[in-house]
Order: structure tokens, then C-alpha cells, then sequence
């Protein structure tokens, strides 16, 4: 039930939605027995090695001294999409504090004073 009361079956946006069954999630995965990424690299891989004559290993050795080879001479899409995908891209942070300064208006000048008189007392005690 909502905070103001009304059920959320009876809320107007949510009359055209249908419950899931009992044991679904609902949630957008991969379709049962879709390989991932991970799976279908290793097992081409694989299948080149074979056709090749080469163990997996050289082949994956080979792939990579092309893919670094390619980003010395400046094309890095190969390398980083490959490395992104097995390994996770890496964080981006944002700096919302425009080089260390602070935003004007983002806090009143007398939460930043409070602040301020936090900080001190912590460094004063040791806490920082």
C-alpha cells in the first residue's frame, strides 16, 4: 500500500501491467542456453587452434601480440572491447567539484561554514 493510502493495484499507472508468474523474475536476461561472451571468445578460439595446428594458448597469445600491435600503431577498439569485455570496463569518476572549487550554489554558505566547523573539530581530535 502506498503512503497516501491507495493500493497499488488501483494507482492509474499501473492498470495495464501484468503480474509474472510464480517462479519468474521477470528481469531481461540472456535467453537458457545463449552463451556469453566469455564461452563463445574461448570456443573460437579453440576451433581456430584446430584448424591451425596450435594449442588454445598460442592462439590466444598470438591474438593478443596482434591486438597490441594494433594499439602501438594507434587502434586500440580490438584490444579495449576484448579486455572490457573479460575483465570489466574500468570506473569513470566525475568531478562535480569543477577542479577542486567548489560549485556556487550547489550548497548554502552556511551548510559549507558548518561543515567546515566539523572538520576542524575532527582534525583537533584526531578523528580525520
Amino acid at each position: 500500500m502506498a503512503k497516501n493510502g491507495v493500493k497499488n493495484k488501483d494507482r492509474p499507472q499501473n492498470k495495464n501491467l501484468i503480474p509474472h508468474k510464480k517462479g519468474e523474475n521477470g528481469g531481461a536476461h540472456r535467453p537458457k542456453g545463449q552463451k556469453n561472451y566469455s564461452t563463445l571468445r574461448k570456443e573460437a578460439i579453440i576451433k581456430v587452434a584446430k584448424k591451425n595446428g596450435k594449442t588454445p594458448q598460442e592462439i590466444e597469445v598470438l591474438l593478443h601480440a596482434n591486438a597490441i600491435s594494433r594499439a602501438l600503431k594507434g587502434d586500440y577498439r580490438f584490444y579495449k572491447d576484448d579486455i572490457d569485455r573479460i575483465h570489466g570496463a574500468p570506473n569513470e569518476h566525475l568531478d562535480i567539484t569543477s577542479g577542486g572549487e567548489a560549485i556556487e550554489g550547489s550548497l548554502s554558505a552556511e551548510a559549507i561554514r558548518q561543515a567546515e566547523i566539523i572538520l576542524k573539530k575532527k582534525k583537533t581530535r584526531g578523528e580525520e
